[in-house]
């Protein structure tokens, strides 16, 4: 799969750009590896889908905002096809496993698994 994405990548010039936001527990190891993909264009972590504008992690640490740890994704869809950046994600995040997400997901919201 890889060798196959970095021909791709080598054979376009034209960037099809598109964002996905993934959760999935602490969002620093999928970053990580889903940056080092070819067609990835920039990674960045972050919170979503709470109710306080612009929460800090400490606040996010409280659970009463909502917000879950993600990862936005920005990529060339010419090189990778968001079904298969779909795939990578869920190959290294099952969200239907019973405690899938780690020791730290318990009584938390904000390592839930999500896409926007």
């Amino acid at each position: 799969l890889y060798n196959t994405l970095l021909e791709k990548e080598n054979h376009h010039s034209a960037t099809h750009s598109q964002t996905i936001t993934f959760g999935c527990g602490c969002f620093w190891h999928v970053e990580h590896s889903l940056r080092r993909l070819p067609g990835i264009i920039s990674t960045k972590v972050g919170y979503a889908g709470g109710t306080t504008l612009s929460p800090l992690y400490e606040d996010v640490c409280k659970k009463n905002t909502g917000h879950a740890e993600v990862v936005q994704v920005v990529f060339d869809s010419s090189v990778l096809e968001a079904r298969i950046l779909i795939d990578c994600f869920l190959a290294m995040h099952d969200p239907t496993k019973v405690r899938a997400l780690g020791k730290h997901a318990q009584g938390t919201g904000q390592y839930r698994s999500c896409v926007f």
